[in-house]
This record gives structure tokens, sequence and C-alpha cells, in this order.
């Protein structure tokens, strides 16, 4: 009984294994069918957007998607919390320098995508670590499926890479956002956002 439980165990985790699995699959599907399709050279722009806006999620967060994971289940709304201000409050900083700096964004347009792209997956990243978190694994599964299916969809409609990627995320972001205050009932991340929107 007790060898037959164990290999339901193993099984199950082997399974868990696979479909975590399953999205770095999907994304490199994606990559092969928007190089086939529009050519090597918008792959290469893509690959070079994602790879600086990811770095930027990175700063944005200060770690805060980690510090979830790590800290005590009873700890993470308020993480999640510190974490979504932090990537809000950093971006609208960056867009205050580019202000004062007199950049125009109809000719920074290239930069303004490339720190938003960032500070979506930023967030991104900050409410799946929650789902994974709270052992939602079929939900963390299905969002992290969705940027590189719509990544390739958006690219097959002839729009610009900056343009792809960073709608590629903001679609799922907006769901998760709304998900994740539905669930936790985060009245207070709601009220201080709003805050630093009006200040």
């Amino acid at each position: 009984m007790k060898e037959f439980q164990l290999k339901n165990i193993f099984f199950g985790l082997e399974a868990n294994k696979i479909f975590l699995a399953a999205p770095f699959f999907i994304i490199f599907l994606a990559n092969i069918f928007i190089t086939q399709v529009r050519g090597l050279e918008y792959a290469g722009r893509l690959a070079v957007f994602a790879g600086i806006s990811s770095f930027l999620a990175i700063i944005l967060s200060l770690r805060w998607d980690s510090e979830i994971l790590v800290k005590p289940l009873e700890k993470m709304i308020s993480s999640l919390e510190s974490g979504i201000l932090t990537v809000l409050s950093l971006f609208l900083l960056i867009l205050t320098i580019f202000f004062l700096l007199g950049l125009n964004l109809d000719s920074s347009r290239y930069l303004f995508l490339l720190v938003t792209s960032g500070a979506l997956i930023a967030l991104y990243e900050l409410f799946l670590n929650s789902l994974l978190k709270v052992n939602n694994i079929k939900k963390y599964i299905l969002f992290r499926l969705i940027p590189p299916v719509l990544l390739f969809l958006i690219s097959f409609n002839g729009s610009s890479e900056e343009i792809a990627w960073l709608f590629s995320f903001l679609i799922p972001t907006v769901f998760l956002l709304a998900s994740t205050l539905e669930k936790f009932s985060l009245i207070e991340i709601r009220m201080k956002a709003l805050l630093i929107f009006i200040n």
C-alpha cells in the first residue's frame, strides 16, 4: 500500500514538472514560427527588445517577485502589495525623468515602450509568483502560456516587435490584476495606487 502511494506521489510530481515545462516549449515554438513568418531580422529585433525589457523588469520589481516565494504564506499579500507599489512608483519616476529631460514620447517611442514593457513584465511576474505561492498550478500554467501565444498572433498580424511584445504582456497582466484584486481583496493596494496617480 505504501509503495503504491509513493508511486502515485512520484508520478504526480513528474506530471507537475511536465506541465510546468510546457510554457517554455510553447515559447520555443512561438520563436520558431515568428522567425519563419516575419524573418530573422524581425526575430532579432524582438529578441533584443525582449531582453532589455526583461532586464528592466528585474530592476523595477527590486526582486519582490522572489520575496513572494521566499517569505511565509501569511506575508504574501504584504509582499505583493510592496512589489506592485514599487513597480508603479519606479515606472512613474522614470516617466517623470523623461518629462524633465524634455524627451517627447513620440520621438522617444521606443524608450517609452521599453520601460512600459518592463513594468508590465515586473507586475506579471509578481502576480504569477502569487499563484505559485498558493499552489494554483493550473492558473499559473495557463497565464504562462498566454504571452507566447499572443506574441505570435500579434506578430503574425504585422505589428512591430515592440508593440507585439508589449501587448503580449499587457492583456494577461490586466486579467491577473483583476483576478488578484478580487481574490485577495487588496483594498490597500487600490487606495495607495490611486494616491500615487493623484499626486
